[in-house]
């Protein structure tokens, strides 16, 4: 998901210390407001999962997005159609170009 220029992944440390504590913080030298102060990069995964929550996005879905397997029997019966994968793309970008007008 995060990869260097060159298309490495980056080393947890490098990364954590050059992008991720800046961006969430705040980067005066590179004039980067924060983001969210103190956050820490597993709470990515919950916060995505709340936002699917938010936007409805069907079980199956956030399950497999997770790298999840759906418990008990909804786990056989449900399954993941390529239209539904298309959903949550477009909601986010609908839901950050409102909340970001709105910042403007």
């Amino acid at each position: 998901m995060f990869i260097t220029p060159d298309g490495h992944w980056h080393r947890r440390s490098n990364f954590a210390r050059r992008l991720w504590r800046p961006a969430c913080d705040g980067d005066t030298a590179r004039k980067w407001p924060p983001i969210l102060p103190g956050a820490v990069f597993h709470g990515l995964r919950h916060h995505h999962k709340t936002v699917l929550d938010e936007l409805g996005i069907e079980d199956a879905l956030k399950y497999e997005r997770m790298g999840h397997r759906m418990p008990g029997i909804a786990g056989v019966y449900s399954h993941v159609t390529d239209p539904m994968r298309q959903k949550p793309g477009d909601r986010l970008e609908r839901r950050w170009t409102t909340l970001t007008a709105r910042q403007a």
